[in-house]
């Protein structure tokens, strides 16, 4: 960490933008005095801190597939391609292009988080609007400090439910100097940061729509999947419903679902991340590249449904998550999942992120509702979702969690959940079907070490606080 941490301090990337939010780019560096010398130059650092989650090492690739192709719905389609190492479980503390990445990635951005809620308060004021700014930037860099340690939390440490008792990753709340060597944090002091670092931001965030921002209900939406992660059902059965009944969101009809994944802000996205083809400008690793089809979106290929989830899917012909599915190179109907395709106009490489949509809410809130016994409530939230996409399904009158997590399986696919769902929840990675590669792993459970990535051999090299997990 020390190497990244003295770049970090030197300099911090800024993006530029022309007009709005849009036009985001990393483009220059500015040195603390200039980045924080007023709300302007401020602006500018938090766009860049927004601009650092578009990385492959991150949301646009790295958080998105970690999830499905570790685990029982999406595959590797053949060997040699670059999703193989994960879905093989074969990660190892010298290998760069996975946990080791997205740890560089992620203190880096966590760095100009940091940043901006150490030097904000300084910074003067002259009118109420801009004081209302100033504290919409420190709430924003405080939401983002809450989600990095968040996704670090869940890479690197165990599920909350299963051992909060566990190591994790480093807790870095100060701008980090080149002599400071922060040791590992426990998963339940990495949650509770989590918690305290988004609930202090609800007092400074707008409450309006803020397209590719954080605003209270990203914030509420967030802490909504927290709270499920730490069994904290009765919170977050109550934010869910919250953001449920009173945010300006709310669900893509069935007619327009399948293309709404095409289309920008949409009514159900509560916060996505924005890519444009001038953000990254030849980048092929975001993940609508990597599981786009050659032949139909120029892609990479690499990820293919399991027959598994083709069959989950398929086996109810009137839900409209059918017409996702691509044919693969070989012509079989439901090889591809077609989640990703690009926005209107532009490649698959442009696809905004959405981190959290609507529809996980209900969700959530759902699962909530099982695990405290509200089986009403359990059966509405889960109906909204199950029905939407097929209104001729019986949704069951006291849903069951299989119930509530065959619904996420088939509404969040490819957004990065199944894996965490299965662990947290103390299930088990089950490999089935014919198209799986030889020598797959299968039957892995959460004590399994390979189902938590190593701490990089680089950061633990120069760290003397550090130490490994186990099995590595």
């Amino acid at each position: 960490m020390k190497k990244i941490i003295s770049i970090l301090i030197l300099s911090l990337v800024i993006a530029s933008c022309e007009e709005d939010f849009l036009d985001v780019s990393p483009s220059e560096s500015l040195p603390p005095t200039e980045a924080f010398k007023d709300l302007t130059a401020i602006s500018q650092t938090v766009l860049g801190m927004y601009s650092g989650l578009q990385e492959a090492e991150y949301y646009s690739y790295f958080m998105m597939a970690v999830p499905e192709v570790k685990g029982d719905d999406f595959q590797t389609r053949q060997t040699g391609k670059r999703t193989q190492g994960l879905y093989m479980f074969n990660e190892t503390p010298e290998a760069t292009n996975g946990g080791g990445d997205f740890w560089d990635q992620a203190y880096y951005v966590l760095n100009i988080a940091n940043s901006i809620i150490e030097n904000i308060d300084a910074v003067e004021t002259e009118t109420a609007d801009d004081e209302i700014l100033k504290n919409q930037y420190k709430g924003e860099a405080l939401a983002m400090r809450a989600l990095i340690h968040f996704d670090l939390a869940r890479i690197f440490g165990k599920p909350y439910s299963v051992d909060n008792s566990a190591l994790a990753a480093p807790l870095v709340i100060t701008v980090q100097t080149v002599d400071d060597d922060p040791a590992r944090a426990t998963v339940s002091e990495m949650y509770n940061q989590v918690v305290s670092d988004f609930t202090q931001s609800l007092n400074l965030l707008p409450t309006g729509i803020n397209d590719g921002r954080f605003n209270t209900w990203t914030v509420k939406a967030l802490l909504s999947r927290v709270y499920l992660y730490m069994e904290k059902n009765a919170e977050s059965l109550t934010i869910a419903k919250d953001v449920i009944n009173n945010s300006p969101y709310s669900l893509v009809p069935n007619a327009e679902y399948v293309g709404s994944f095409r289309v920008d802000f949409n009514s159900e996205r509560i916060f996505e991340i924005v890519n444009t083809e001038a953000d990254n400008p030849g980048q092929r690793e975001t993940i609508g590249y990597v599981v786009g089809p050659s032949f139909s979106t120029g892609g990479y290929g690499a990820v293919i449904t399991t027959q598994v989830f083709e069959d989950l899917i398929s086996s109810e012909p009137n839900d409209v998550r059918n017409l996702m599915f691509d044919e693969d190179d070989s012509g079989n109907a439901k090889g591809y999942f077609k989640k990703w395709p690009g926005k209107l106009g532009s490649s698959v490489v442009t696809n905004n992120i959405p981190v959290i949509r609507l529809s996980e809410v209900y969700l959530n809130a759902a699962e909530a509702a099982v695990k405290t016994n509200k089986p009403s409530e359990a059966n509405m939230y889960l109906g909204n979702i199950m029905t939407r996409a097929n209104p001729t399904i019986i949704v069951p009158a006291s849903p069951n969690l299989n119930d509530v997590l065959t619904e996420r399986r088939k509404e969040l696919a490819l957004e990065g959940h199944r894996f965490f769902d299965l662990m947290r929840n103390n299930l088990t990675v089950v490999r089935e079907g014919g198209r799986h590669l030889l020598g797959v792993p299968t039957g892995l459970t959460n004590s399994d070490h390979r189902t938590i990535f190593p701490i990089p051999e680089k950061e633990m090299r120069k760290s003397n606080s550090l130490v490994q997990n186990p099995g590595y």
